[in-house]
């Protein structure tokens, strides 16, 4: 399971390797700034921030990842450019050039965390397609809100239970909106101002 994976060593590690690089910089960039992974040919340690993927193809949002995390190295290592992130708040970052993290990383030992990084992207990937490959619009709708349960009570806080399951799929809003109705009528979630406040199943 990627639980026995410490991620958080992993992210640390390469993070304080690359900002410590000389081919590395550092980058401010703003609350929804746009950053083509892929086409820049870049490695990204997110000091601080939040940043989401999106799909090239129809802009639909994917994975979020807060800080500190590392971007880029699918990209890195694969041709085509299937996502782009964004900055959901300003972002504090490091940048390196793809081919000088493949040195750095061949010359840190640094490829096992690399694989660890990966792994849990891959993980966010399945979670999200499970999501989403949901028999109906209500056990679409259903999973989305399981997730927001899970997540911080901080977090829930500023989470839009609407923008975050509409960012995600291609349902309409108004049939969102008449599922999570249905759900609170049913005593199974309650709401405030949009947020999730209560999920019992």
């Amino acid at each position: 399971m990627i639980d026995r994976i410490n991620i958080t060593d992993s992210i640390s590690t390469m993070g304080s390797i690359i900002k410590n690089s000389p081919h590395s910089h550092l980058a401010q960039h703003k609350k929804n700034q746009r950053i083509d992974v892929k086409r820049n040919e870049k490695i990204y340690y997110i000091e601080s921030g939040k940043v989401s993927f999106y799909r090239m193809t129809d802009d639909l949002l994917t994975i979020s990842m807060s800080a500190p995390c590392i971007v880029g190295i699918a990209q890195m290592l694969f041709q085509h450019q299937t996502h782009y992130i964004r900055c959901d708040a300003n972002c504090t970052i490091w940048v390196i050039d793809s081919i000088d993290a493949k040195i750095l990383f061949s010359k840190e030992n640094l490829w096992i965390h690399a694989f660890n990084t990966l792994a849990k992207l891959t993980q966010q990937y399945f979670e999200r397609e499970y999501m989403i490959l949901q028999k109906s619009s209500r056990e679409i709708v259903l999973q989305h809100l399981m997730f927001i349960w899970q997540m911080t009570e901080e977090e829930r806080t500023y989470t839009s239970i609407y923008n975050f399951i509409l960012s995600r799929n291609h349902l309409s809003r108004s049939i969102v909106h008449k599922i999570v109705s249905e759900m609170e009528a049913e005593g199974k979630i309650k709401t405030s101002k949009g947020k999730l406040v209560y999920l019992s199943l």
